[in-house]
């Protein structure tokens, strides 16, 4: 079950505007402060869940339903691929979705970011194993997504991390063009050059500056709150133990490695003194 959340609607709004007029949003006209000047960059957002609500709240119900599983299925698929059970895997998932309650459970604007950040992830850690040119989709994925929520900027952070501890020493020429091109894509959207000012606005935004709803701190207080401890406690739980569990795995096929390279050794030692002995 999910519930409409409270400041989606005046996005909806703002997309019927731009639908009817064909006029890019200056302002937001449902703010608490004045926003006057205001940069668009989410306005295929706006536009897209005016779109979706042509059907109803229902639609917007089912879009919000329809990403959500499309991000848990990419998160089951990198687990299955990293080799973890079903049953770990589907242990993994309940765990997650009791601790996202919050964000899984309710519509928002938000919504467009979970599918994305998934893709980034399982694009992330697939390039860490195996490099080549399938880390081109990210700029791909920032244009597009820079144009749907502000959360791109975490999915920046993590390629920035990837391309800067995992790429850069194999790859420099090629992950210093990533990185240019990734950073360019954040401004692939109606705000252009103004994309900056966009999200410098939105980190100093009232909410924000108050520590209010989404901004706000983590308190025990809120059941929401603690799920998400909890279960972010649980899953690093066991990613600690899986990472253990790989460590004791490497350090035994090292040693059957090892071990057999030495009977090698002995083995090609030995040959000299078969040939003396059978002369």
């Amino acid at each position: 079950m999910s519930v409409i959340g409270a400041d989606l609607m005046w996005l909806v709004a703002m997309g019927d505007d731009v639908r009817r007029t064909g006029v890019l949003p200056d302002a937001v006209p449902f703010a608490a402060a004045p926003s006057q000047g205001w940069p668009p960059p989410p306005v295929a957002a706006e536009v897209l869940l005016s779109l979706i609500h042509e059907l109803g709240l229902a639609g917007l119900l089912v879009w919000h339903f329809v990403v959500v599983v499309g991000a848990l299925v990419v998160v089951a698929i990198d687990t299955r691929r990293r080799g973890a059970t079903d049953v770990s895997t589907a242990l993994t998932l309940v765990v997650l979705v009791l601790g996202g309650a919050a964000t899984f459970a309710v519509v928002r604007l938000q919504t467009f970011s979970l599918l994305f950040f998934a893709l980034t992830l399982l694009l992330v850690r697939d390039q860490h194993r195996k490099p080549g040119r399938a880390m081109w989709w990210a700029p791909v994925l920032v244009a597009v997504w820079g144009n749907l929520h502000g959360s791109v900027l975490l999915g920046v952070c993590v390629m920035g991390a990837h391309l800067l501890f995992s790429r850069l020493t194999r790859h420099p020429n090629e992950t210093i063009a990533l990185g240019v091109a990734t950073l360019g894509a954040l401004f692939l959207n109606p705000a252009a050059w103004r994309t900056a000012d966009y999200y410098v606005g939105v980190l100093q935004n009232e909410a924000a500056a108050g520590g209010e709803g989404l901004w706000a701190a983590p308190s025990v207080g809120n059941p929401f709150d603690v799920l998400m401890v909890v279960g972010a406690l649980i899953l690093g739980v066991r990613a600690q133990a899986a990472i253990a569990a790989v460590g004791v795995r490497r350090v035994g096929w090292s040693d059957h490695r090892h071990g057999h390279r030495r009977a090698q050794r002995d083995l090609v030692a030995a040959v000299p003194w078969r040939h003396r002995l059978h002369r």
